[in-house]
């Protein structure tokens, strides 16, 4: 039982590094009213899919997570910049 190596190691869950840096350039409202809950949905399915030991669908399901909030983190910054050109021209 001594020679037992083990591979595992805990990982953070999906979209941990997302929340860190959306927290740290997004105002606390923007940051809990679209990433929040966008990372929260998709822990959930993540989780269900391992559960149901479907490791290839856990993997496009934090993919397609991931990059649907860059794109919502895209978009918001986009659109944030359109209105202070509009609110300056």
């Amino acid at each position: 039982m001594g020679d037992v190596k083990r591979s595992a190691r805990v990982k953070k869950p999906p979209g941990h590094l997302l929340l860190v840096i959306t927290e740290f350039l997004y105002p606390r409202k923007r940051y809990e009213q679209v990433f929040v809950p966008t990372i929260d949905d998709l822990r959930l399915e993540h989780a269900q899919a391992l559960a149901a030991g479907r490791t290839l669908k856990a993997k496009w399901i934090h993919a397609r997570g991931v990059a649907g909030a860059l794109m919502a983190a895209v978009g918001l910054t986009f659109g944030e910049f359109l209105r202070f050109v509009v609110k300056i021209g």
